[in-house]
């Protein structure tokens, strides 16, 4: 089942006007749907794919002219970073609008990775999960269906799948995006410290009490906050100052 996306006419928007697209936000909140809907008939690659990532990584020439001259959509970018400079060569020598499309779900290294090679050639927008215009669309809901579900697509569509989900994206979060974003040695005092941020949601951020009681160091836990809103886990909201120079 495919609900329309409020970010569905800027991403049209942009296609026309940028050469390359990138479509980010956390894992599993549509992104892939969300493209696939909106570009039918568009080749698709996934470096989800591990031979799609062994080939792009061994011969990047090869790999990106499967398609020609044709659009492409390019899922999972981050797991293969180092593309993105042989875009920049095939956008500098063709710069038609809305040819290379991509997806990407870590946002410090993929932000960096990209504004450093396709800086001015690309569109960056986020897709986050479900807003609640969009999830009336999909379904009837009410505010405890929404707080206890969630607006992820898969639990707020399913929500008889919603334990298992929960618990899935967990054990993926921490097998897969963590390893590569921190070097993490102790996954048990991890795994509390997301499920303690989730307790104290829209409430205020305490490194020394979040520290004690995972048994590491506030430093640690500053950096495991920082992992958190690096994958879209996670977002901090800076305290409102009068005085701006603050």
């Amino acid at each position: 089942m495919y609900i329309p996306r409020t970010l569905k006419n800027i991403f049209h928007q942009s296609g026309i006007h940028f050469p390359a697209v990138l479509i980010t936000g956390p894992r599993q909140s549509g992104k892939t749907t969300f493209v696939q809907n909106e570009l039918p008939g568009v080749a698709y690659e996934t470096f989800d794919d591990p031979l799609n990532r062994d080939f792009a990584r061994q011969d990047p020439v090869g790999f990106l002219n499967k398609h020609g001259d044709q659009p492409v959509i390019l899922d999972e970018i981050q797991y293969v970073p180092e593309i993105l400079s042989y875009i920049k060569m095939r956008i500098d020598s063709d710069r038609r609008p809305g040819k290379w499309i991509m997806t990407g779900s870590q946002q410090f290294h993929l932000m960096k990775n990209v504004s450093e090679t396709l800086s001015g050639r690309i569109a960056i927008l986020e897709l986050p999960p479900f807003n609640i215009a969009e999830a009336e669309k999909g379904r009837r809901t009410s505010l405890s269906s929404v707080i206890w579900n969630g607006l992820f697509p898969e639990p707020f569509l399913y929500p008889a799948k919603r334990d298992l989900w929960i618990k899935s994206y967990l054990q993926t979060y921490l097998e897969r995006d963590v390893r590569q974003l921190e070097n993490i040695r102790d996954f048990r005092a991890f795994e509390i410290f997301v499920q303690m941020i989730a307790a104290h949601h829209a409430q205020e951020f305490h490194p020394a009490t979040l520290a004690r009681n995972c048994g590491v160091t506030q430093p640690t836990i500053k950096s495991w906050a920082k992992t958190l809103e690096t994958s879209y886990l996670a977002i901090m909201l800076p305290p409102f100052f009068n005085n701006f120079g603050k």
